[in-house]
């Protein structure tokens, strides 16, 4: 009796370990009679499957740049821009006219003309700031140390624009010459003759 259960026992492991091998699930059902019972539950189970240990990503969008909206321009072109001010360009000053002696000596008068007397003496190279000129031009007014003078328009260079030397109106009058008065002949007496004694 021993025997036959012990070679039920390995049967019945047998069978087990077939049916767990083709996942089969095998019922014993309880009485002897060939119909199943209804409350009879399995003796093997299936192996369950086991989860997966690896956990699922799941793919997420990438971020994407938003584009920055582009500004409209209101209708009608919008506000007129503002001229930039350009700054006036400045005109060079020209230079004043330059009287340049050209004479080894000239003399600086006190008004156009010969008649004027000499204030000083000008020499070679020297150069004057012209203040004016005498209609029509002959003689040229400068600054001679600081007091008007005149010198004679040929006998100097004039450098820096001749055409933009003014007339000059308040000239100094003409000095009048007092004449000396003439030495005047006296008549001398001549001596009177003294008579001769007589002896008588």
């Amino acid at each position: 009796m021993r025997r036959t259960i012990f070679i039920l026992t390995i049967l019945i492991t047998i069978i087990g370990q077939l049916f767990l091998a083709t996942g089969l699930q095998p019922r014993i059902f309880a009485g002897g009679g060939g119909a199943p019972a209804a409350d009879a539950e399995p003796l093997f189970l299936p192996p369950t499957a086991r989860p997966s240990l690896t956990p699922s990503v799941t793919p997420t969008q990438a971020a994407t740049d938003t584009p920055a909206p582009t500004p409209t321009q209101p209708p009608g072109g919008g506000p007129n821009p503002t001229p930039t001010p350009v700054p006036p360009t400045s005109t060079p000053t020209p230079a004043p006219p330059m009287a340049v002696i050209a004479q080894k000596v000239v003399n600086v008068r006190m008004g156009p003309g010969l008649i004027y007397d000499v204030i000083g003496v000008a020499r070679e190279n020297e150069r004057y700031l012209i203040v004016g000129q005498f209609p029509p031009g002959d003689w040229l007014q400068i600054d001679f140390h600081g007091r008007k003078g005149w010198v004679f328009r040929q006998l100097v260079t004039v450098e820096g624009g001749e055409n933009r030397i003014p007339p000059v109106t308040d000239i100094p009058p003409t000095p009048t010459f007092t004449p000396s008065p003439s030495p005047t002949s006296t008549d001398t007496p001549s001596p009177t003759a003294t008579p001769a004694s007589t002896k008588g």
